[in-house]
């Protein structure tokens, strides 16, 4: 980059976390002076790290991914701002869950909070947007790649292909998270924020054993989205909304193609037939004749559950141990 040159400087920044590491990487994007569309895009600076040992949910991997973009953009700031005409910031991550505690303004967690703090600090004029997960260049920090790979990757070289479109054309509208979608209803938190098999709740099974605390953790985060009301004691209300909310979203993992089917009134798999499903509340039930029974509908249509999934295990040993 010319330092003569004073043409105004888009800074692009973004942040990925995994399980195995997290990291954020910055772009700057320049028109030149001669024709408009000549934009050139060059990778600034990009840094990684490894996950803490120490086990820590995806969520909070991906709010110390933004920490650390929020670094990066600040020492870039400070760096070249006497040098170079910066025009705006923008950073971006694919995790919802961040930029709904960046969006809220009072947290009780301090390991969320401090991070959330010193992230606005950073940067405090940097506008905030959501991206795609397989449009995100940090992705290739955090799920690793070979240097061979890296050399000739052009996600990783030149950033999302939208770039060197004008910014009228920038998908930034469609890809802004709307946190109120999130507050208002469980299921658009379930199905469209996250990938079924990413979501962060998911996590829980393979973490803890107990599942009481399972659904009491569940039942936190529900009412920190404000999906459920916020009261002084966890009650069998909200332990029963959480478990459900995990049901579907277990559903989603297995049996997404079921579900997805009977939304659009086509077949389901041979192997589904002989249970004759159907979906009552997002929820995935067991159909047929029972149906006329003069009996409850948890009783009349049980849910689906998959054998293969760990939600299941622990869910039948924590009523065989209550039951003897």
């Amino acid at each position: 980059m010319d330092a003569n040159e004073r043409q105004p400087v888009i800074i692009l920044g973004f942040a990925d976390a995994s399980l195995d590491g997290y990291g954020a990487v910055v772009y700057a994007r320049t028109v030149s002076s001669l024709a408009e569309n000549d934009v050139r895009v060059q990778l600034v600076c990009a840094k990684s790290k490894v996950s803490p040992a120490k086990s820590l949910t995806v969520p909070r991997l991906e709010l110390l991914a933004s920490l650390l973009l929020s670094n990066l953009v600040q020492h870039i700031l400070e760096t070249y701002n006497e040098r170079i005409c910066i025009s705006k910031v923008l950073v971006f991550s694919d995790s919802s869950v961040v930029f709904s505690w960046l969006k809220t303004p009072y947290i009780k967690d301090k390991f969320v909070l401090n991070r959330i703090m010193q992230i606005k600090e950073n940067i405090p004029n940097a506008l905030l947007y959501h991206i795609e997960g397989i449009r995100n260049p940090a992705d290739c920090l955090s799920r690793g790649l070979t240097p061979a790979q890296l050399v000739n990757h052009p996600l990783w070289l030149l950033g999302p292909s939208w770039i060197t479109l004008p910014e009228n054309e920038w998908p930034l509208l469609l890809s802004t998270l709307d946190v109120s979608a999130i507050n208002k209803n469980s299921d658009v938190f379930i199905a469209k924020e996250y990938p079924d098999e990413n979501h962060p709740l998911l996590n829980l099974f393979e973490r803890l054993s107990s599942w009481p605390k399972i659904l009491r953790i569940t039942v936190w985060v529900l009412r920190f989205l404000k999906i459920i009301p916020c009261k002084k004691v966890v009650t069998a209300d909200d332990l029963q909304k959480a478990e459900l909310v995990l049901i579907k979203l277990v559903q989603l993992k297995h049996f997404n193609m079921e579900i997805k089917n009977l939304k659009l009134n086509k077949d389901v798999s041979r192997n589904f037939q002989k249970l004759r499903p159907f979906l009552q509340d997002g929820l995935l039930r067991v159909g047929g004749r029972i149906e006329k029974a003069s009996l409850s509908v948890t009783k009349k249509h049980p849910i689906i559950l998959s054998a293969k999934s760990q939600f299941t295990e622990k869910l039948v040993d924590y009523y065989h141990h209550i039951l003897f």
